[in-house]
């Protein structure tokens, strides 16, 4: 039995831009995960943390994911290269 979808998640990603293939594809291979399971973030936010463009954050916000769905979601994405790090919050 799973439980009951969250009502707002966030997923916080940090990373390498130099280690991205392509460095201008970052958001269409940050959403990705989430198209291919038919959703669509409500938020998207993407900024070099630097100043320089060597490191990127980005902000994901999705409503309404099961536990199984957003652990599929939070393991696809720290498979992205480039990608250090996915911090998930639910609230």
């Amino acid at each position: 039995m799973s439980r009951p979808a969250s009502r707002r998640a966030c997923r916080a990603l940090l990373g390498e831009s130099d280690d991205l293939p392509y460095p201008d594809d970052a958001p269409q291979r940050l959403v990705e995960p989430f198209s291919k399971l038919g959703l669509v973030p409500a938020r998207v936010h993407i900024s070099s943390e630097d100043g320089n463009g060597e490191e990127f954050s980005a902000d994901l916000r999705v409503s309404g994911l099961t536990q199984q769905t957003a652990h599929l979601v939070d393991k696809a994405l720290r498979r992205i290269v480039g990608v250090r790090q996915v911090i998930t919050l639910a609230e």
